[in-house]
């Protein structure tokens, strides 16, 4: 059918070394790129073995204030740092605000960890809404994802209208690909 699956997750990972291979299994049967995860801290030195024999990547998922291991961009950065390069980060931008952090900082500091996007807008009180009439400077965003050279897998998010989120997934995409498109990003 010509689908590329960009990414799967979020997956908790812990030190069940079986479970991760037919999860990597899984993924290099399917073509995933990037696994979104939240792993147990004491599961990253296995994590570096198999990221690297199976050639996948982790990102590790921030799930907002209420997660006490990976909620904080301090925690992503610390988290990753010593480990094999394929363990890195799928930032969720809506649940980073919610935790106090900039999404835009968060892109420049993680830098080549930066392996996935989950990407949507909130606004000052935390609430999903379409992408650009939010916090988020979204041609800032996008700038800083330039500078740090992402290519990796970038999913929207639209959850403000469950029963029917169409017309916000279609406008969210409106404003990106404007602002993409102002920015020289996309191909005429």
């Amino acid at each position: 059918a010509a689908i590329k699956v960009n990414g799967y997750g979020v997956c908790r990972i812990g030190k069940n070394e079986a479970a991760i291979r037919a999860l990597f299994g899984f993924a290099k049967k399917v073509g995933i790129e990037v696994v979104a995860a939240a792993p147990a801290p004491d599961a990253l030195p296995m994590l570096d073995k198999l990221v690297a024999e199976y050639d996948i990547k982790i990102g590790i998922h921030n799930h907002g204030p209420g997660d006490k291991t990976w909620g904080k961009l301090q925690q992503l950065l610390d988290g990753t740092k010593d480990h094999h390069p394929n363990i890195g980060v799928c930032l969720d931008t809506g649940h980073l605000f919610r935790s106090g952090d900039d999404p835009i900082e968060a892109v420049r500091r993680l830098g080549p960890r930066l392996h996935s996007l989950h990407f949507k807008d909130v606004n000052a009180q935390g609430h999903d809404v379409v992408v650009g009439t939010g916090t988020l400077d979204l041609g800032a965003f996008l700038s800083a994802l330039r500078e740090v050279g992402f290519d990796g897998p970038f999913s929207l998010e639209f959850e403000l209208n469950p029963r029917n989120p169409m017309p916000g997934i279609t406008r969210s995409l409106a404003a990106i690909r404007r602002q993409a498109n102002e920015m020289g990003m996309l191909a005429s």
